[in-house]
């Protein structure tokens, strides 16, 4: 009897291991089937990164003056210490957005054993971590989402670590954490003064009080200290107080109502490049998540997480309506998911131990059923997204197939004028001027918006052009000044159409001025994409 006593914890453990164990493997099997998954913001990042590694500093183009273009300076930084280190900075930061993805599987496994679930109540929650379509998505792209998920997940371990047992090294965790989500993206701010007046609120009635304020209100003036050092130095660096994506994407270029119309229209039903509408997802898991609430019958103090998660899921959420996403999974929104699992994980393990009454065997079916019904969620949305990529896959290799041409073909130090400024400038290795009109890259066109003269200024070697015609030129609105200006039929030639998808048959349509060259078969040469 004493031998079973001492085995039994062992074998518990150890099947709780090998849940991890699952969990990871089947989230990085859904990842690895994401190849190629790289959206053209990611290869702002990287040359971003690569600039600053090689001494150009945090510049879109060389010897420019710097210009913040990027939402992302963690990442940025974290990437150019791989390129400084001798590393691929492409595939550095798949390998990394792949490990941050993993790590916060294994995080949320971590936070489901404090809180008690093991078994079954800990396989249901484990699912659905690791079939978070979103999430493997963004650990698949390159991009700083995972990063920023784990950051979220990590902050939240943190407070609700302050909220069942405070200590110094708790408050200096969370002061470091914050620190970090606010600088890996500008939003990243708004969480630890919400989550410093929540622990306030969640303050002991006991003699550690006066400690506890104390510790708070460290940790409030700490990551102040460092926020603000970053911000004045980022001011001073940039000369601007808002990134350039910020003027571009957010209120000061478009109507707010219209973003927020518009993302919301993204969320449930497909949209550009038929993008599969996620709001279903995210809603069921919220809804979940509520119901948690719902049908709480005490507050316990281990609840403060599911509340943390909650709010900050609220928040966020609303801040990001406010930005149009246009990429496959909601990318901003996809980190937040993350925030879900915890109250998510609550309500399945209710739902679980509901079934006792009923008996073994009927309880093991109706838990089954709960199980089936969360993998099959998860997997439905990555199979969505799957489909999704393969016209990401398409557009990154017809645009890294251009840039290449464009690097052999042009001078150095010959500008390009494209709108998608990530993989083709990247692979060109040109100065690059950003003609869409919510610019990202250039801070004149990203306050004043499109500007013909600006870009004619500079004389560009080739101007490019995004097209939803391969045989003839159906141009973005916005661009039909750059075309129809004189400058335009006078100077420049068409050299090459590159197909990148069949749906709405998108293509890109390349004209090089008239005193560049074209050497005996470099025109043959140029890609065709998908013909």
């Amino acid at each position: 009897m004493v031998k079973s006593n001492v085995i039994a914890p062992k074998i518990s453990e150890w099947g709780d291991v090998a849940i991890l164990a699952i969990a990871v493997c089947l989230f990085e099997m859904l990842a690895l089937r994401l190849p190629g998954a790289f959206p053209d913001d990611a290869f702002i990042s990287f040359r971003y990164a690569e600039h600053l590694a090689d001494g150009w500093g945090l510049a879109f183009n060389p010897g420019s003056s710097p210009v913040e273009g990027y939402s992302n300076f963690l990442w940025v930084l974290i990437l150019a210490g791989c390129r400084a280190l001798g590393f691929d900075v492409p595939t550095a930061a798949t390998t990394l957005s792949l490990a941050f993805g993993l790590a916060v599987v294994a995080l949320a496994w971590g936070l489901f054993r404090k809180r008690g679930y093991s078994g079954f109540r800990l396989l249901v929650p484990m699912v659905l971590a690791a079939t978070c379509g979103p999430l493997v998505l963004y650990s698949a792209s390159g991009m700083e989402t995972s990063l920023h998920a784990l950051l979220l997940l990590g902050i939240v371990a943190a407070v609700s670590r302050i909220a069942a047992s405070p200590n110094v090294w708790a408050f200096v965790l969370f002061s470091v954490l914050a620190t970090l989500l606010a600088l890996n993206r500008p939003e990243g701010v708004l969480a630890p003064p919400l989550l410093i007046f929540f622990l306030y609120w969640q303050r002991p009635a006991d003699s550690h009080r006066r400690r506890y304020r104390y510790g708070l209100g460290s940790s409030l003036v700490l990551f102040l200290l460092f926020w603000g050092a970053y911000s004045i130095w980022r001011v001073a660096y940039f000369g601007s107080f808002w990134p350039t994506p910020f003027l571009s994407k957010g209120g000061f270029t478009t109507s707010l109502l219209e973003a927020i119309r518009t993302n919301i229209q993204f969320f449930f039903s497909r949209h550009n490049n038929h993008f599969a509408p996620l709001g279903y997802y995210f809603g069921l898991l919220f809804l979940l998540a509520s119901m948690n609430f719902l049908t709480r019958e005490t507050r316990k103090p281990e609840q403060a997480a599911d509340w943390i998660g909650l709010i900050l899921f609220l928040i966020y959420g609303a801040a990001y309506l406010a930005f149009v996403d246009w990429m496959p999974g909601m990318r901003y929104h996809a980190p937040l998911l993350v925030l879900l699992f915890l109250p998510t994980a609550g309500l399945s393990g209710k739902i679980i131990d509901s079934f006792r009454h009923y008996g073994e065997k009927r309880r093991a079916w109706a838990s089954w059923v709960v199980v089936l019904t969360v993998c099959l969620m998860g997997l439905w949305t990555t199979a969505q997204l799957e489909l999704d990529v393969a016209s990401l896959t398409s557009t990154k290799q017809t645009y890294a197939a251009v840039g290449q041409w464009l690097d052999r073909e042009l001078p150095a130090n010959a500008w390009i004028v494209v709108s998608d400024v990530g993989i083709i400038p990247y692979y060109a290795r040109r100065p690059t001027l950003d003609s869409n009109p919510r610019s990202l890259t250039d801070a004149h066109m990203a306050r004043h918006g499109l500007d013909t003269d600006y870009i004619y200024s500079h004389n560009p070697a080739a101007l490019l052009f995004i097209s939803f015609s391969s045989a003839e030129p159906r141009f973005y609105s916005q661009h039909e000044a750059i075309v129809s200006d004189p400058r335009f039929s006078a100077d420049y030639r068409r050299v090459g159409v590159a197909r990148m998808e069949w749906y709405l048959d998108r293509s890109i349509w390349v004209y090089l001025r008239n005193d560049i060259p074209s050497p005996p078969g470099a025109v043959e040469q140029f890609p065709k994409g998908l013909f």
